[in-house]
């Protein structure tokens, strides 16, 4: 028997990850694991992936997050501790194989590893990373961040031979390796997992639509993007740009010249994938550090929904270009400009354009999820003898 953990996502919140890494999971465990998580998460994520079935389900409670209130945020990290004990107490007692948590916090991964270190569990205990181990490179952080990078830090120097980690794509596993190179034995890479889904197919007419998606803040270069419209916008006034998410920073822009959706809350995934069913191509400015140590959500909104990419040259994105032509990349933003009104002045950019959706079908057949079962079994049995 293996287990498949969800302590802190509820309802909507990762449907897309969880629905396929769970569908993923247990594919690799040959349907023989037991689900934990909440009733609202479980419905959500057989909704947004019907061909999900669901072996043995035990629901588990997850607190409501309210946003400011710091008395409900301690509430819920001891919450998320005492069921990870509960959890682990049960691996313990009974003949448990693996343990997969989709996600959890670093508080209640360091009381896990504390858990770990004084109890002896025969189970090889996997935790998956997502956006928490930005904060091991990220400048100029807040003071609960400088306290969350600690926590992370302490983590990973806690060693345990059960103890294993996933991350979402191996150049995150070659810059956390470079920067621990004790874990390096322990991490699992494997690519984000995602379930294939089109949108219809863009016509030539709608080929000068750019938009970017997701957090909408000076971090992602939300701002440089509204310059660049604003420049464009002179140069080559055919083409419309649009930035499209939730605004995490205040946001100045000409509603003339570039078209902003969204507000405090994320869309809907209905209005959201609307936008993106209007949209031709989609557009990264993201620093180099950006996604050294994260995987990017919006990038899988680009290769499932079958839009080529304009983006800024970063490690992430050189090592997909490097194999699959699915757009451009510049290597400055001050660039931009001089390669936008080159791609766009191209007489073959239909061509160019439908070129690029292949590579990106081509690209999804090679990482959709029933392709990466008979992989991660054997980087499972690999990880877990060596």
């Amino acid at each position: 028997m293996n287990y498949i953990v969800e302590l802190s996502k509820d309802s909507h919140e990762h449907e897309l990850v969880n629905s396929c890494g769970l569908y993923l999971w247990q594919d690799v465990f040959n349907h023989d694991t037991q689900f934990y998580g909440s009733h609202l998460h479980k419905e959500a994520l057989e909704q947004f992936l019907p061909n999900l079935e669901i072996d043995e389900f035990h629901p588990i409670e997850i607190l409501p997050r309210i946003h400011g209130d710091k008395l409900q945020w301690i509430k819920i990290y001891l919450h998320e501790i005492s069921s990870i004990f509960t959890i682990l107490k049960k691996v313990k007692k009974n003949k448990i194989k693996h343990v997969v948590f989709l996600s959890i916090s670093p508080v209640a991964l360091l009381f896990a590893k504390l858990y770990l270190k004084f109890n002896t569990v025969h189970a090889n205990i996997i935790f998956t990373f997502h956006g928490e181990l930005q904060v091991l490179i990220q400048d100029k952080l807040r003071l609960s961040q400088r306290l969350v990078r600690s926590i992370v830090r302490l983590n990973l120097s806690i060693q345990n031979s059960k103890v294993f980690y996933v991350v979402y794509g191996k150049t995150i596993k070659e810059k956390l390796s470079s920067l621990y190179p004790s874990v390096n034995s322990r991490i699992l890479s494997i690519e984000h997992p995602f379930q294939t889904k089109f949108s219809k197919h863009t016509t030539f007419k709608d080929l000068y639509t750019i938009g970017a998606f997701g957090a909408i803040s000076q971090h992602k270069n939300s701002h440089r993007i509204v310059e660049l419209a604003d420049m464009m916008n002179t140069k080559m006034p055919k083409l419309n740009f649009k930035l499209v998410g939730k605004f995490i920073d205040h946001l100045q822009y000409n509603k003339d010249v570039i078209t902003v959706v969204g507000g405090e809350d994320f869309l809907t995934r209905h209005d959201y994938e609307e936008e993106l069913s209007t949209t031709s191509w989609l557009l990264y400015l993201y620093e180099d550090r950006n996604y050294e140590l994260i995987a990017s959500g919006a990038f899988l909104d680009a290769v499932l929904y079958n839009k080529p990419i304009i983006c800024l040259k970063n490690n992430f994105f050189k090592n997909i270009l490097a194999d699959y032509e699915i757009g451009i990349m510049v290597d400055s933003i001050e660039e931009f400009p001089s390669a936008l009104e080159c791609l766009f002045s191209r007489k073959d950019l239909q061509e160019y354009y439908i070129m690029c959706q292949v590579n990106i079908k081509r690209y999804l057949n090679d990482y959709q999820l029933n392709s990466q079962v008979e992989l991660l079994k054997e980087k499972i049995v690999n990880l877990t003898n060596s």
